[in-house]
């Protein structure tokens, strides 16, 4: 059964990327297509609304009540951020500060 559910997530994985590189062709990729573009059109307008809602001030950024140092995007990969990380930590730590790495 878990052999049987990785196989077939495995080709839906295959076909979806065909379809967004347009590899592929058909109804079926047509229609994938179509529900990929209409969901990031909903994801375009949720952002959207969340942008403006912190704008007009509903929506109100919170501060954590310590520093936090931000590395890297975490949309690209295998750019060596987790050994910078390890790095900053342990020279931080050996300054006498409390870390934490989430």
């Amino acid at each position: 059964m878990r052999e049987r559910f990785r196989a077939w997530t495995e080709t839906l994985e295959t076909f979806v990327l065909g379809v967004i590189f347009e590899k592929r062709r058909g109804t079926r990729a047509a229609l994938v297509r179509s529900l990929l573009y209409l969901c990031s059109i909903l994801f375009q307008a949720g952002v959207k609304v969340r942008r403006f809602l912190y704008n007009v001030r509903i929506l109100r950024d919170s501060t954590l009540g310590v520093q936090v140092i931000a590395i890297g995007n975490l949309t690209v990969g295998g750019t060596g951020k987790t050994p910078v990380v390890e790095k900053f930590a342990r020279d931080l730590r050996d300054a006498g500060r409390h870390v934490a790495i989430l």
